[in-house]
């Protein structure tokens, strides 16, 4: 049978390419060209529209040419996640690395800070313990005798800003603590009499 093309409308008042598969009267025909039909399978928005129906991204394998453009975007896109699983997995290590070596210096200085704070308690206890030398109210018991109210030693005595080395408690902490001093010599009603000494002070 010759080959026999025509040029038909195909329904669209554009033209279209038919083979005839028969001869004579009531011969069928195939469509063989449809330029409708290829420029809209070959468009780009056709092209851009597809959907990616059964992409596989389990294979992280190198790309061949024997892939096809679906298997080879899904390798593509495996290797991406892998890489990013990885680097995520380097930055998690490094973090948590980076937080135990925080916590411990965290630690050591805590350590020290509790170290410190108990050597500075230590040392105001004793320092609390050292004995205060200041200045000592006293009573006046008569012109050569005085008492101090307090629980003090090491008295040291001025009188008229002169210190008076040898003045020395008559008695020492007798009855309720109270320290009497007697002078060797009268004191004057114009004396003026200053007495130090030290407290002891609890911690």
């Amino acid at each position: 049978m010759p080959l026999n093309i025509f040029v038909l409308d195909d329904g669209d008042t554009r033209w279209a390419l038919y083979k005839a598969t028969t001869a004579g009267v009531g011969a069928t025909f195939v469509k063989i060209s449809d330029p409708d039909l290829l420029n809209a399978v070959v468009s780009a928005a056709t092209i851009l529209a597809t959907i990616l129906t059964g992409l596989d991204t389990g294979s992280a394998t190198v790309v061949t040419a024997a892939d096809n453009i679906l298997s080879a975007i899904g390798k593509l896109q495996a290797q991406i996640s892998a890489e990013q699983a990885a680097r995520q997995a380097a930055i998690s290590a490094v973090n948590i690395a980076i937080l135990a070596g925080d916590q411990a210096n965290g630690a050591a200085i805590a350590s020290e800070e509790t170290d410190r704070i108990a050597a500075d308690a230590a040392l105001q206890t004793q320092i609390n313990q050292l004995p205060k030398f200041q200045k000592v109210p006293f009573t006046l018991i008569d012109n050569r005798h005085i008492e101090l109210n307090n629980a003090v030693t090491n008295i040291m005595i001025s009188k008229n800003g002169i210190t008076l080395d040898d003045q020395a408690p008559a008695s020492d902490f007798t009855y309720n603590d109270i320290v009497e001093v007697e002078f060797n010599e009268e004191l004057m009603d114009d004396d003026i009499i200053v007495v130090r000494g030290n407290y002891y002070l609890a911690p």
